[in-house]
């Protein structure tokens, strides 16, 4: 139950910081919107790995007729440290470079009634250096690769 509870944390963390990107951006909004969605992907995704994981250890054990003992305090340290690897990069990347609004011009074909070109304001969160988005996505996408091949290893099991 612990392990669900993390889960919709995790995906309440996501949805509040997708909600965040619809309105106007300030650097504040930039900054949470980052920690939202990266915070809450990894607890969404980290606590469900690390059960299916043992799920799986489990079920391996008792096919080679063995015994194995699992420790909660060792799932939970599990998800806790892995939460704490990505707090820490989400603090380095906020220190050294944090995402910021931003803003793209763009000329338009529109005349205004007193003849004047209409320019458009398109406003965005974006960080100076692009590694931190990279790395975001990385580990995103390598949480979502161990979890699908956790996925399909469990598919066999009987």
């Amino acid at each position: 139950v612990e392990f669900l509870f993390l889960l919709l944390v995790g995906l309440l963390m996501v949805s509040l910081g997708a909600l965040l990107s619809s309105v106007p951006p300030t650097n504040a909004i930039c900054v949470s919107i980052a920690w939202m969605i990266n915070l809450g992907y990894t607890l969404e995704l980290v606590p469900l790995i690390v059960k299916v994981a043992a799920i799986n250890r489990l079920m391996v054990a008792a096919q080679q007729m063995r015994r194995i003992e699992l420790s909660l305090y060792s799932l939970y340290g599990a998800v806790v440290g892995i939460a704490l690897l990505m707090i820490a990069m989400l603090i380095t990347w906020t220190v050294t470079n944090p995402p910021q609004k931003s803003f793209d011009l763009t000329l338009t074909d529109t005349v205004s009634e007193n003849g004047e070109t209409i320019v458009e304001r398109t406003h965005y969160c974006q960080s100076g250096n692009e590694v931190w988005e990279y790395l975001t996505v990385a580990w995103q996408v390598i949480l979502l690769v161990v979890a699908s091949i956790l996925a399909f290893q469990t598919r066999k099991m009987r």
